[in-house]
């Protein structure tokens, strides 16, 4: 569960940062001067994303699972569901999905930092190309 949790958690904050990073950037090329909408647009992004991503993992963990747990019972002839072997499998469905949610999110938040900084500091200055 371990091993899975850590891959899911690196795919989906990399997504995170890359979708996020999209946002202040695309609002500050375009000349958006009020910061607080690509931070609000970022922040709905990441959580929509988180949303994605834990209904997907526990979807997808509980048919593979479930499928696991099934060949291990026709090997036992032996019901797996009220056994260590079921419930454990069952909480790591659960760990991996929010894992799998929570870092685009977290990675998300991180990302939003630095434009928060800068319009604090000042710095959010007008567009690099201004449109036509």
């Amino acid at each position: 569960m371990a091993e899975i949790a850590r891959r899911y958690f690196a795919m989906n904050a990399f997504d995170g940062v890359l979708t996020t990073i999209g946002v202040p950037m695309g609002n500050y090329l375009a000349g958006v001067r009020d910061l607080a909408k690509p931070i609000r647009t970022g922040i709905a992004t990441s959580i929509a994303m988180g949303v994605s991503g834990l209904w997907g993992a526990y979807l997808t963990e509980t048919a593979e699972r479930q499928r696991d747990l099934s060949e291990l019972e026709r090997a036992c002839l032996v019901d797996q569901s009220d056994t260590k072997i079921g419930r454990a499998s069952r909480l790591a469905v659960v760990i991996v999905s929010v894992v799998d949610g929570l870092a685009p999110f977290l990675a998300a938040l991180v990302v939003l930092i630095p434009p928060s900084w800068l319009a604090s500091s000042g710095m959010w200055g007008p567009a690099i190309c201004s449109p036509s």
